[in-house]
């Protein structure tokens, strides 16, 4: 539960008028705070550590943020979302038990409104599985390219979602339609996907780059030019 939920026990013999401002009656109480400190809910559940952390687990989901989806245009992005906090100062953090890595199509292909729609697939997969602690990056197709080797995608085209174990740097790889249901799909049959380690045992290098500006893709009209310039005028033209 650390980082989740915090516990604190009160002795009411001691602060009286603590527990009669949340009107307790009996000993024990368990009350849950939640966003909403002045009117906390009644645990009513069963009083063993299993029951009560379970309990804490579902608050906390309904009211927890999902996590966010990252573009991956650099390697400190992939080390802070799959491999867990490590600068000085800073609390080390567990590396994801998953990391989904989507590589998408070429913005001249998808468009804005494409690009959208894919990251907006993966946001909704990221909202159902608020609870565990999953990361959830992208990519362009063809950016990085070494970390698309490691996984063998990018030859049958995008977009392609790897789900990658980041202690073992053991892989699955979606092959479907990048869209809600099969995303859900995908995941709820991960045990019975098939999985094998990265190629040469370590992922290839991160490219850093600027992250997509959220636009269409810039298009290069070319100078326009005359039927002239090509056949020389009519100074030039063939005599009949």
């Amino acid at each position: 539960m650390k980082g989740k939920i915090k516990f604190g026990a009160v002795d009411c013999t001691a602060h009286q008028s603590t527990c009669g401002q949340y009107k307790v009656q009996g000993y024990p109480t368990i009350k849950l705070f939640g966003s909403n400190k002045e009117s906390p809910e009644d645990y009513q559940g069963g009083r063993d550590s299993g029951s009560i952390v379970a309990h804490a687990n579902k608050a906390w989901s309904a009211n927890a943020k999902p996590r966010e989806v990252r573009e991956l245009n650099d390697q400190a992005v992939f080390e802070t979302e799959c491999l867990g906090v490590n600068d000085p100062g800073l609390e080390k953090a567990k590396p994801a038990q998953l990391c989904y890595i989507a590589f998408l199509p070429n913005i001249i292909d998808s468009q804005a409104a494409g690009r959208d729609a894919y990251i907006d697939a993966f946001k909704s997969l990221a909202a159902d599985y608020k609870d565990r602690n999953w990361a959830y990056l992208w990519a362009e197709g063809g950016k990085q390219q070494a970390l698309e080797e490691s996984f063998g995608v990018g030859g049958f085209g995008y977009p392609a979602l790897v789900a990658l174990k980041p202690t073992d740097l053991k892989y699955t790889t979606m092959r479907s339609a990048f869209e809600g249901p099969a995303l859900k799909e995908f995941v709820r049959n991960l045990r019975y996907e098939p999985v094998q380690p990265v190629a040469n045992g370590k992922l290839g290098d991160l490219v850093t780059h600027e992250p997509w500006d959220g636009q269409d893709a810039a298009v290069e009209l070319e100078d326009e030019f005359s039927l002239d310039d090509i056949m020389g005028g009519d100074d030039n033209k063939a005599e009949l």
